[in-house]
């Protein structure tokens, strides 16, 4: 039970943090979490409003692409470790290698070019995935560690509007379970993908959706916020 109740107060806390701008620039004082079904509750311009919220997760293909970042690091280490290259090496992919194929299909190259620029015999214009590579290398230690980063791979993104309308989607087949003693019900779509940098500033308004939700508003992790739908 005592977990069960954490477990609540973590998911109300997480609801408050994607409803608070909204909530501010609604003029809003004082909302109910306690309930389910909706999340939350409040009244606005003398209506009983109920708002669910529900988290949006559109970094499945980057997921993707850091699974296959964090084996190409392991082999990029071994293969250093292997070939007597020790120190700590910090490697930085260029954007060219976004395709998950392509950073499985080139580890090859990528070690030919990340020993290549360690050891100075090449240089970044002659390499077709790497971007840069810094060493510090350490006369006391025959170990090797390696960071690797892709070059732009952290830069802020928009989700794309499938992964928003599949939200509303799943939300609508519980539109009926709601309470039917409020007089509208809002739906608040969060992007909590802070490891990702995904933002809601380039989401645009939705003109043809099928939803009783009287509003649709979406909010990131770093306050952002739109109304991309209100019912006339």
């Amino acid at each position: 039970m005592k977990k069960e109740s954490e477990h609540i107060q973590r998911q109300k806390a997480c609801e408050m943090v994607a409803f608070m701008p909204i909530m501010q620039s609604l003029g809003l004082s004082e909302v109910d979490i306690a309930g389910e079904a909706p999340d939350v509750r409040f009244e606005y311009n003398g209506l009983k409003i109920g708002l669910e919220v529900i988290d949006c997760y559109p970094e499945r293909f980057d997921m993707a692409k850091e699974g296959a970042i964090k084996k190409l690091c392991s082999y990029l280490k071994g293969e250093l470790y292997s070939k007597g290259i020790y120190g700590l090496h910090s490697v930085c992919l260029k954007e060219t290698i976004y395709d998950v194929r392509r950073i499985s299909n080139a580890k090859e190259v990528i070690l030919e070019e990340t020993i290549g620029l360690i050891k100075n015999t090449i240089t970044t214009e002659n390499c077709k995935y790497v971007h840069s590579v810094g060493s510090l290398v350490s006369i006391h230690s025959n170990e090797t560690h390696l960071q690797l980063s892709v070059n732009g791979l952290y830069q802020i993104k928009t989700p794309s509007m499938e992964d928003i309308l599949a939200c509303v989607e799943k939300k609508n087949t519980l539109y009926s379970t709601y309470d039917k003693t409020l007089d509208e019900i809002w739906l608040l779509v969060y992007i909590p993908t802070n490891e990702n940098h995904y933002s809601t500033r380039g989401v645009k308004p939705l003109t043809d959706v099928k939803t009783k939700f009287k509003r649709i508003y979406v909010s990131d992790w770093i306050h952002n916020y739109r109304l991309i739908y209100e019912q006339i």
